[in-house]
């Protein structure tokens, strides 16, 4: 499944692959990847991101997480959890984003890292 927004493209990259990303990451190993231990942590579990939220490309100039309630899936009809919203807030600090274009990065590039 892909959708656009613009010039932007999203794959849903369970389609391409035999595992979802999270159960694969856990198979990485410390030396795969030039990070600290508490960054390796935060990797290896699948990120959040706001999907639907992500509009146009103002959005990436955001200077904070959007609120939780931006991480709804009209697709799943679910909220993501309040742990999961936590995490993402780790992950955001732990790599210093500025800006949601930063934290979309950082998403983009460990879905990367985590299907080679």
């Amino acid at each position: 499944m892909t959708f656009s927004i613009g010039q932007l493209q999203f794959i849903d990259s369970l389609q391409f692959m035999n595992r979802s990303l999270d159960r694969l990451s856990a198979n990485l190993q410390a030396e795969d990847l030039v990070v600290s231990d508490s960054e390796l942590a935060l990797l290896r579990r699948k990120c959040v991101y706001p999907y639907e939220y992500v509009d146009k490309y103002e959005r990436f100039g955001e200077i904070k997480l959007p609120p939780k309630e931006a991480f709804y899936s009209q697709l799943t009809r679910e909220h993501i959890s309040d742990a999961d919203y936590r995490h993402g807030q780790q992950v955001w600090s732990a790599f210093r984003s500025q800006t949601l274009g930063d934290y979309h990065d950082i998403y983009l590039r460990t879905d990367v890292l985590l299907q080679s």
